[in-house]
């Protein structure tokens, strides 16, 4: 464990980072415990030293901290970054920065890509080490920027960087109509009502539950009432319910409750809409903890899978669009997402999907069998 250094019993102000593997002793002075336990966890990792600038002669490349602002400049390699409102694409960029920025783009490698990773190791959320997801979202900021780099022919070929293996990649969905009104019914039968209501709001809605039910621990509000409106068609007067959400554009105190601060128009239906925001002006939605133990409770009692949790409810509205929805846009501005990536992660595809195009192939290359085998006779009876 790293430790300060002391002299003549006085502290230096230096950190020691120490670890023992045989047949040697790694050790290094820093400046900050932080970095010292970084160098310890790389040591412990890989058993050897983490590349340093000191192993690195100057070439007069450009650094990684000036291929962050180019790349800010340029708005991604895509030119889609909004930089104005989405203040966790700017969090990781400064991450990335900060502890990438002396080193030059043309001395980058899969080294350097271990460096952000011992890093992001030693961040805690919720005194929990990140999840494999969350930390691939900063590798994946850092290989954006190399990305605008081998854009402005700074360097030949961005690196390989090799993610975390995430877990959530196996979340489960409810996969048919039929589990939505079995898991409400038991969270009903169990005393909660409201509870219930709320994941039909979500499944039909696919908004993340903060943003529904806020999050005090950062400040987050709750869905106010005035948020939602019910208005009627312009050609058939049908009443339609719509959830309009946070952003820079956001009124009723400046609430900022999407992920990425940027707001988006959610349709639901009027009748759950209406509600949704008689249940609002009650006082009555749950915590979100309350929500959540209700959730799994009910989960468990239907005998569903534990990697059923309630941001699979974003993922079964995301796979039910894309059955009807084959433009990824329209389902990536429903759910609020940035990236097609991203949305991909979200549609989940089972064996009954897979069959039915399968079969469809099938009877092509049938019709096809068949349109040939005539073909072949008819020359046959010609060429006799």
């Amino acid at each position: 464990m790293a430790y300060a250094e002391k002299r003549d019993g006085k502290l230096t102000g230096v950190w020691i980072g120490e670890v023992y593997r045989k047949p040697k002793t790694f050790r290094r002075r820093f400046k900050t415990k932080k970095d010292a336990e970084g160098y310890e966890l790389y040591v412990k990792l890989t058993g050897e030293e983490p590349p340093t600038l000191d192993n690195h002669q100057s070439t007069g490349a450009p650094t990684f901290a000036e291929a962050v602002e180019a790349a800010k400049a340029m708005k991604g390699p895509r030119g889609v970054w909004d930089l104005t409102n989405d203040e966790t694409l700017n969090q990781r960029l400064a991450f990335c920065q900060a502890h990438l920025g002396p080193y030059e783009v043309t001395q980058m490698g899969e080294d350097t890509t271990d460096v952000l990773k011992g890093r992001l190791d030693l961040l805690r959320k919720g005194g929990k080490p990140l999840a494999a997801g969350t930390k691939n979202r900063y590798l994946t900021v850092m290989s954006a920027v190399l990305h605008c780099c081998e854009i402005k022919k700074w360097i030949q070929a961005k690196p390989t960087v090799r993610l975390y293996r995430e877990k959530n990649a196996l979340r489960g969905i409810l996969a048919t109509e039929a589990q939505d009104e079995v898991l409400m019914r038991l969270m009903v039968e169990a005393g909660s009502p409201v509870a219930a209501k709320c994941v039909e709001f979500l499944v039909e809605t696919g908004m993340r539950r903060g943003e529904l039910l806020g999050n005090a621990r950062r400040d987050k509000k709750p869905l106010q009432a005035s948020q939602i409106t019910i208005e009627p068609d312009d050609e058939t007067g049908e009443e339609n319910g719509w959830v309009t959400l946070g952003g820079a554009s956001a009124t009723d105190e400046e609430i900022e409750q999407t992920k990425n601060n940027t707001s988006r128009r959610v349709y639901v239906r009027a009748g759950l809409a209406k509600e949704m925001r008689a249940i609002i002006l009650a006082g009555q939605l749950p915590t979100g903890d309350q929500l959540l133990d209700s959730f799994k409770s009910a989960r468990d009692r239907a005998g569903y899978p534990k990697n059923l949790v309630i941001h699979s409810l974003r993922h079964t509205r995301n796979t039910r669009l894309s059955k009807v929805e084959p433009d990824i846009k329209n389902r990536m501005q429903i759910l609020g997402q940035k990236t097609v990536s991203t949305n991909l992660r979200y549609t989940h595809v089972f064996d009954k999907d897979q069959l039915a195009v399968a079969k469809k192939l099938e009877q092509r290359a049938g019709d096809r069998a068949e349109k040939t085998s005539a073909q072949v006779l008819a020359f046959a009876k010609t060429a006799v």
